[in-house]
């Protein structure tokens, strides 16, 4: 929370004038309800964040006189001016009708100019008020001083977020061309290895063609032997086929010949039995 002071400062009359704004047209509070609100809070009021949006509170009342002048000059002078001025030229206008009418007229009593008078004096008794109140040059350089210096920092800080917003797009665009880049790379990384199988498929590659051959060699090796194998097999096969019809050519013979078993000499190695 911000604490001032007073409300003569300038920091203090920013913070009367932004009240009054914020009472009469964000609050929409009526005009003679927001200036006598305006009035007890440069007289005696000091927690200010009661009437207003800003966190603000007054160390020291200014009191009546002070308070009804500084009142006047922030106030009345600078909101009202012109509409007292307007009442002034009205009570001329008047006066100036009143006057012209009764050098025509006769029959215009006497009391109708003294109270155009009486209206046309109190308006200059109110003019001459409020400008007794006026700001001195001063506090209006100072003012304007003021206002350019927060509009100077007010337009820094708005080129301040530009910078940051686009600071913070430029990094966006960054991280978004490295996911791009990235992307590409597992791109192109994915099509070299396709090319490379697709390769490979068409002409294999000399380790394969070598295993290929180590296999035929193998399969060639397998085949010789097992021929092998079958002319040993067909060799054992003829000889039992041999014994077995030498066999049964010497039944036959026992048989026909009307005597018992007949035993007969072994065949030499180099006799061969009869082929049927």
């Amino acid at each position: 929370m911000t604490q001032l002071s007073t409300l003569a400062t300038l920091e203090g009359r920013a913070v009367l004038r932004a009240m009054f704004r914020e009472l009469r047209y964000e609050r929409r509070v009526g005009p003679f309800s927001a200036i006598m609100l305006c009035l007890r809070v440069c007289v005696r009021e000091r927690e200010i964040f009661r009437y207003t949006s800003r966190e603000v509170t007054v160390l020291h009342p200014l009191g009546l006189i002070s308070g009804v002048s500084l009142w006047m000059q922030e106030i009345v002078n600078r909101f009202y001016f012109s509409v007292i001025s307007s009442f002034v030229y009205l009570g001329a206008a008047i006066l100036l009708l009143v006057v012209g009418l009764r050098r025509v007229m006769d029959t215009i009593p006497d009391w109708y100019l003294i109270a155009g008078i009486i209206l046309e004096t109190s308006m200059l008794v109110a003019m001459f008020i409020v400008m007794f109140f006026s700001p001195s040059e001063e506090e209006t350089d100072i003012e304007t001083e003021s206002s350019a210096e927060n509009e100077l920092i007010r337009e820094i800080g708005e080129i301040a977020g530009d910078y940051a917003s686009t600071g913070i797009k430029l990094d966006s665009i960054a991280e978004t061309l490295e996911a791009i880049a990235e992307r590409q790379e597992n791109m192109a990384k994915a099509m070299r290895e396709s090319v490379e199988i697709a390769a490979l498929a068409i002409a294999p590659n000399p380790q394969m063609l070598a295993a290929m051959n180590d296999v035929n060699t193998a399969l060639s090796a397998f085949r010789a032997t097992l021929a092998e194998l079958n002319e040993g097999a067909r060799a054992l096969r003829r000889e039992e086929i041999e014994a077995a019809v030498r066999r049964e050519l010497q039944r036959i013979v026992a048989a026909a010949a009307g005597t018992s078993t007949i035993e007969q000499p072994p065949l030499k190695a180099h006799e061969k039995a009869p082929h049927t």
